[in-house]
């Protein structure tokens, strides 16, 4: 049985799956943010002078 789209279903199909991607990708990206500030909190709650809040910062940056 062969099945076939016709060409503005192939282009509605398409067009759903970028936003859907699109939606992912923003989804990961706010993740990643959500999770780095949660990184830089629990560190910068440890720390006190400026120095030790940049070498945070850093230590989010990298992933430490």
């Amino acid at each position: 049985m062969s099945h076939t789209l016709h060409p503005s279903q192939a282009e509605e199909l398409r067009n759903t799956l970028k936003a859907r991607a699109r939606q992912l990708r923003d989804e990961i990206h706010q993740t990643l943010r959500k999770s780095d500030d949660e990184q830089y909190t629990m560190i910068a709650d440890q720390v006190r002078d400026l120095e030790d809040d940049s070498f945070a910062d850093l230590m989010v940056d990298v992933n430490l």
